[in-house]
């Protein structure tokens, strides 16, 4: 018999797994043994499964240019039925020492929608969206949270805000836009590398913990005017739906950083980064209205 526990940190690695029906599962072996039993983790199948690999099978591809053919209306429930629960077996992060919680704002959030997900058929999300491949949760990348906070230091149009916020933060500190950047996001201080272990390290922002079960996901409707054989004529052209799944108003996620002195301290950049992300966003959408936080 598998004893199910609560995984953490690395202890985890190897020992969740995705069965042939979606859900997600444990083993006490990092190998999976064939041979040995698998409990599932939670009744609960995962997202990224159904969006990812389940969302199309089963199609019947020669009705597809039938509009009254609507394979998707139970697969679309399902994923927007979805509860996150607070005992869900989620990854924790024990080297990520720096954190902050950021909710979403109306009308949400949406990332990773450039992954191809169409098939031309009426009724489905037509967009992609990016899910963690082992618990199948919705996550914010690393990379994302980087760039979009590097973002704002290469725009120089945006320097004399960023040297204010500083300012703000760090006590009237003085501090050159170029030397920080150079600092946070290439490891060089003092025109020299700094070692690997000193370096600042940024992870995936992940779900926070709910005190009880709470549906994450919903359906939302963009409505492009485009006329592809006359562009000039877009503005007069009839909208046509275009619908995609995104994370509700109102969630929380948790963003996670290893994070050390330099320029200005681990603290004041824990700080910087928190207030850069409620000014400008993430995601997909931000310019109209999309991925912006406010705190919890």
């Amino acid at each position: 018999m598998v004893k199910l526990q609560k995984l953490s940190g690395l202890d985890a690695l190897g020992k969740l797994k995705t069965g042939a029906d979606g859900k997600l599962q444990v083993t006490d072996d990092p190998k999976q043994d064939k041979n040995k039993p698998v409990a599932p983790i939670a009744a609960l199948p995962n997202l990224g499964w159904l969006y990812h690999k389940d969302y199309f099978k089963h199609v019947d591809w020669a009705k597809r240019n039938n509009k009254d053919y609507k394979p998707f209306e139970k697969k679309n429930q399902a994923l927007t039925n979805y509860q996150y629960k607070s005992n869900m077996y989620v990854l924790d992060n024990s080297i990520a020492l720096h954190r902050f919680a950021l909710k979403t704002t109306y009308p949400g959030i949406a990332f990773g929608t450039g992954v191809s997900h169409e098939a031309g058929i009426e009724g489905e999300y037509k967009l992609g969206f990016h899910f963690d491949h082992t618990t199948g949760l919705p996550v914010i990348p690393a990379s994302s949270v980087k760039g979009v906070l590097r973002s704002l230091f290469k725009n120089t149009d945006a320097h004399e805000f960023l040297q204010e916020l500083i300012e703000d933060i760090a006590g009237n500190q003085e501090v050159s836009i170029a030397l920080l950047e150079k600092d946070i996001f290439e490891g060089v201080r003092d025109g020299k590398a700094i070692s690997m272990c000193n370096r600042d390290i940024f992870f995936d922002a992940v779900l926070v913990s709910q005190s009880s079960p709470l549906k994450i996901m919903e359906t939302d409707y963009i409505t492009p005017h485009l006329n592809r054989k006359n562009p000039e004529l877009s503005p007069f052209t009839n909208p046509v739906p275009i619908q995609f799944i995104k994370v509700r108003s109102t969630i929380s996620f948790e963003f996670r950083f290893r994070l050390n002195n330099g320029l200005i301290s681990a603290e004041n950049k824990q700080v910087l980064f928190s207030a850069i992300l409620t000014t400008i966003g993430i995601g997909a959408k931000t310019n109209v209205g999309y991925g912006q936080f406010t705190e919890p």
